[in-house]
């Protein structure tokens, strides 16, 4: 990536919302977006950035679609895309760790999102915004993701973290979305809700305080992180989060539990 922050607060947007260069993403529900939004944003669809197969959740569709889908929308793989939505951030955090698999180079997550925006009464239009269309050249990269033949080989591996961010009862197996409940061996939770201050529309928590969280799991930047959750969802987050932390090798599991879950001879604890 570029110098382009990962995690931008909304008085970086707000200053730069005439910027040509910068193209602003909304990820909330079209009701939503035709409700309010960031003047300039446009809309894309959730459901065209996250593929279903029953009873896999999260699957990323293929490079052609994807490159289709950002052209029609006015999307350049020389923009800054700064994503964000109304529901703390994970439609938006999937959105950009997909273009992080493009290869596109600058993005960014907005910090609290719709909630925070609103909330400090910056502008905000309910006039869609439609952007020319534009070829969208993708550089494919493996740099960011795993698929379930490689987490099976980072079980208890030294130089890697499996960070499920699913809720402690997902987690623990007591509540099931999957044929099987439970976790991946060696994995570590925590939800990914516990970085955002629930107290202060949705702002991720301190930096420190989240290093310090983070390594007292054995979540260290000397390691390659696996996220995972259900679908690639919540993870997402988590992944933009580490990535805005510093850590350097940071990688998101798509299938996560719903593949895992879901697979008959998966290790599971």
């Amino acid at each position: 990536m570029s110098d382009a922050p990962y995690i931008i607060d909304a008085d970086f947007l707000a200053s730069r919302l005439n910027d040509a260069s910068i193209k602003v993403v909304d990820m909330s529900q079209s009701s939503s977006y035709l409700s309010h939004h960031i003047p300039g944003a446009v809309n894309i669809d959730y459901g065209q950035i996250v593929w279903q197969q029953k009873p896999i959740m999260g699957i990323k569709p293929n490079t052609e679609h994807l490159e289709q889908l950002l052209g029609q929308h006015g999307l350049s793989h020389d923009d800054h895309i700064i994503s964000y939505d109304d529901q703390g951030g994970g439609n938006a955090a999937r959105f950009l760790w997909t273009l992080a698999t493009l290869g596109h180079q600058k993005w960014s997550l907005l910090d609290g999102g719709m909630h925070h925006w609103a909330a400090n009464n910056l502008p905000l239009s309910n006039a869609p915004t439609s952007l020319p269309t534009c070829t969208y050249q993708a550089n494919p990269t493996t740099e960011f993701e795993v698929d379930h033949k490689d987490v099976h080989g980072l079980i208890n591996h030294a130089q890697f973290g499996l960070l499920d961010t699913r809720s402690t009862a997902e987690f623990d197996g007591s509540k099931r979305l999957a044929t099987r409940g439970g976790h991946i061996p060696s994995a570590v939770n925590f939800d990914w809700v516990n970085a955002l201050d629930l107290n202060n529309n949705l702002l991720c928590k301190p930096a420190e305080a989240l290093h310090e969280h983070f390594n007292s799991m054995g979540i260290t930047s000397d390691k390659t992180i696996v996220t995972y959750c259900h679908s690639h969802h919540r993870s997402s987050h988590t992944f933009v989060l580490l990535k805005h932390l510093g850590f350097e090798q940071v990688k998101g599991y798509a299938g996560s539990w719903s593949e895992w879950g879901n697979l008959p001879d998966t290790p599971i604890e």
